[in-house]
């Protein structure tokens, strides 16, 4: 039987030339969906478990927790559902977590929809048309405290977005996990260390999709996480599993 680590070689092997994005996510997907609950469970193991020095290896694990996250065609629920029951019975804790169905720790009201003043009198559709093409650095600053996820997902793809404006998105209280979703779909911005450290720390986040973040940070990021008293059990689990798993 080909080992976790063979499995999870061949497929850094065989999905290192796919660019990160859509048909990289799906390509994992699909290769987790081809073997069995226990092979899938046992390759994601050693995935995470890698040091993730290497780009290639840093993207296929991106991937992988990506479709973890928002699932794929091949990926369903159903075959989620069954990988983190293989794992729970194979103890691999640290792969378990990252498919928690916890909710968040903190959640806005329902109706929070925050909109800056200075861009209420705008339509959904013409604050969605200007935080993708806007140039000014203050009215970016601006779009990125509208709290309409459609408008977040058109300044993400703004080329005049900075990094440091995605991470106090990311790290903003109180915030609608959509919002958040959004970030961490985001191929460009989701492979960011400070914008996954800021996702991760943010207790609005849901475990859900926090958790298949974890991997990618780094044992001081980890460490801060486990230790934070405003984060959701789950997630701070999370966190400890694969602090535990790297030590072992």
């Amino acid at each position: 039987m080909t080992s976790g680590s063979d499995t999870a070689a061949a497929m850094i092997a065989a999905l290192a030339g796919l660019e990160a994005g859509l048909s990289l996510d799906d390509a994992a997907a699909r290769r987790l969906a081809e073997m069995t609950a226990e092979e899938a469970a046992q390759a994601l193991a050693a995935l995470i478990a890698r040091s993730g020095d290497e780009p290639a290896e840093r993207q296929v694990v991106d991937a992988c927790c990506r479709a973890l996250v928002f699932g794929t065609p091949a990926l369903s629920e159903e075959r989620r559902g069954a990988i983190r029951a293989a794992a729970h019975g194979l103890g691999l804790g640290a792969v378990s977590a990252l498919l928690t169905a916890a909710s968040p720790a903190l959640a806005p009201e329902p109706e929070f929809r925050p909109i800056d003043p200075a861009l209420a009198s705008l339509t959904l559709g013409h604050r969605k048309q200007f935080a993708r093409t806007e140039r000014n650095p203050e009215r970016l600053a601006r779009f990125a405290a509208d709290g309409d996820a459609s408008v977040i997902r058109n300044l993400l793809v703004n080329p005049r977005i900075t990094e440091a404006l995605v991470v106090r998105i990311a790290a903003r209280r109180p915030i609608a996990a959509v919002v958040l979703e959004e970030i961490a779909r985001s191929p460009r911005w989701s492979s960011r260390r400070e914008v996954r450290r800021a996702l991760a720390l943010n207790p609005y986040a849901p475990p859900t999709l926090v958790n298949p973040l974890l991997p990618r940070l780094g044992a001081t990021d980890l460490e801060e996480v486990a230790a934070s008293d405003v984060l959701h059990p789950a997630v701070r689990a999370a966190a400890r599993s694969l602090l535990d798993a790297r030590r072992a």
